[in-house]
């Protein structure tokens, strides 16, 4: 087992990993971004249901800590409080993020972070009235109420889940928390089944007046969809199987990273038929200068880029694709095991090779497709590949300075998938099978490739737009130039870079002259993200500053 995945024998009476022996009927709402509603087990018309908060207001309260940037205050756990079980052991300290996860109560008492009625309520309507035409509801704002027993409309609390995702610009760090749930916290034992794929929250509470536990979760699915599940029961014993159909419906990343990959690093191309630049589609012929020669049905991903004499061939692929295809060319998608422990070990390799990228300078992680890198697939990665990396997705190993694997030679901290693939024959899950080749690595969530959720930056939408007329009458003389329609410029701090395949520019709020530079600068990759002058970040430079100046 991994070390932060150990709870000692203090937490089995209410911590336990199993799940009932008899699988509980359970009901579903979601809540698209678009504004629709599902619902499994529950009748469309059913606008009236309701339901104990219970322990949900913990994702209030951290969202409150996070986006106020207040600085940790870890919880000391002196043995006193009954709650503590849910904590951490006599003497033993714990922070915000793992509060969370273990669903900690006496962490989140308002009392102790200072948290008063007044800040409590001017912060939501501060940053929530503008998503919607309707009256906060009391129980947000109202910080007495914020309470287990209080019952509240679960298609309300959808649609505060849903602004708290559009509003709040650290939402990516709430996110993140969410997903220790299932590593590590309340719902641990079902992390074998659900990996990456849910950014929730449990509750349990005892439901009035039948004296029944009623238990769920509610929180956030992979394309930002929010979901309310709850069923009799602890909230641990909800992630069943009948919820597979519903998630893996919502199951594509709404903002994936993207990676910049240099195809055939190490075999010098002659030539491309049938052309020798722009998008690869359809049957596509690569000659190497060492006469061996690649055929495969390029699906428009793959760019031939003319490099002087020679031609290079590139791709900007999202990260859930990535390691898909990496997969489907170094490995394969089954057995089912041994291909969730490579997808994360894919992960992992890359972002460590990426520690160096500047975040704003280097919008997407950097890659080769080279055996001293990593090998991948330059055709759509499989159906079943996508599925053991949408399962993967957040999750990284940390602890192992220089992870590496193999296809046959296992070592200290390498993995094998020959077995790997024994391992996974013989019963192990991901996780035992990652414990038992790095075994000084924390399987953790998160990463250094963050995904970001658009805040939208008003004013610097303005002044883009304001600018855009005037870059247009020179832009337009340059080949390669094509106008990007439905630009969404978004809000971050402190950093400017660009999602290209969102066609989003993240920003700060308040902008300086070399900031409107590194706007332009962005404006252009966009512009240009189908020629090979996209990629070239001194032409790219030269005509930002040019733009913004008014130098002719």
């Amino acid at each position: 087992m991994f070390p932060i995945a150990i709870f000692t024998t203090f937490f089995a009476s209410s911590y336990s990993e199993a799940t009932t022996s008899l699988k509980p009927t359970i009901q579903a709402r979601v809540l698209t971004p678009s504004g629709e509603y599902e619902s499994l087990n529950i009748s469309s018309t059913n606008q009236a249901l309701s339901a104990p908060l219970g322990s949900l207001w913990k994702i209030f309260a951290y969202s409150y800590l996070v986006d106020e940037n207040l600085p940790e205050n870890p919880y000391r756990c002196l043995g006193s409080d009954p709650d503590e079980i849910f904590c951490c052991k006599p003497g033993e300290t714990i922070g915000r993020d793992i509060a969370l996860a273990r669903s900690c109560t006496p962490y989140f008492s308002f009392s102790r972070l200072g948290v008063s009625e007044g800040k409590w309520a001017d912060y939501w309507k501060k940053s929530l009235a503008h998503t919607s035409n309707r009256q906060l509801p009391a129980w947000l704002t109202n910080r007495s109420l914020h309470k287990p027993e209080t019952r509240v409309p679960v298609d309300e609390l959808l649609l505060i889940l849903q602004a708290v995702r559009t509003s709040l610009p650290r939402f990516t760090q709430i996110e993140k928390a969410l997903l220790g749930t299932v590593l590590n916290g309340t719902a641990r034992g079902s992390f074998p089944s659900w990996g990456g794929l849910l950014r929730v929250k449990t509750f349990t509470w005892r439901d009035q007046p039948e004296e029944t536990f009623i238990g769920g979760f509610a929180g956030w699915l992979p394309d930002g969809s929010a979901i309310w599940v709850s069923g009799e029961g602890h909230g641990r014993d909800m992630f069943v199987s009948d919820l597979r159909a519903l998630v893996d419906k919502h199951g594509a990343l709404q903002n994936d990273a993207c990676v910049d990959v240099e195809y055939f690093k190490m075999y010098p191309i002659a030539a491309v038929h049938p052309k020798a630049s722009g998008k690869l589609v359809g049957e596509t012929t690569v000659r190497f200068k060492n006469g061996n020669t690649l055929k495969f049905l390029g699906d428009g991903s793959l760019e031939a880029v003319q490099h002087g004499k020679d031609v290079r061939i590139r791709a900007r692929i999202g990260l859930e694709e990535y390691v898909a295809r990496v997969i489907d060319r170094e490995v394969a998608a089954d057995p089912e095991e041994a291909a969730r422990a490579f997808a994360i070990a894919i992960r992992t390799y890359l972002f460590q090779r990426n520690q160096n990228r500047k975040p704003g300078v280097d919008s997407c992680l950097q890659a080769e497709d080279s055996s001293h890198f990593q090998r991948v697939s330059p055709t759509s990665a499989s159906r079943r590949a996508r599925s053991i990396s949408r399962w993967a997705n957040g999750l990284i190993l940390n602890g192992i300075e220089n992870l590496r694997y193999h296809s046959d030679k296992a070592g200290p901290n390498v993995m094998a998938w020959t077995v790997a693939k024994d391992r996974a024959l013989s019963g192990l899950n991901a996780k035992e099978i990652l414990s038992s080749f790095y075994p000084s690595g924390l399987l953790e969530s998160g990463s250094r490739a963050e995904s970001y959720a658009c805040v939208p930056n008003k004013s610097t939408a303005s002044w883009l737009a304001n600018q855009v007329p005037r870059w247009r009458k020179r832009l337009i003389q340059i080949q390669g130039f094509e106008e990007p329609a439905g630009i969404k410029v978004c809000y971050d701090r402190p950093r400017i870079f660009s999602h290209l395949e969102a066609l989003e520019i993240y920003v700060p709020r308040v902008m300086t002259r070399n900031d409107e530079i590194s706007v332009a600068h962005e404006y252009l990759h966009l512009a240009f993200r189908h020629h090979p002058r996209g990629l070239d970040e001194n032409f790219i430079e030269t005509h930002a500053r040019n733009l913004v100046e008014g130098v002719p």
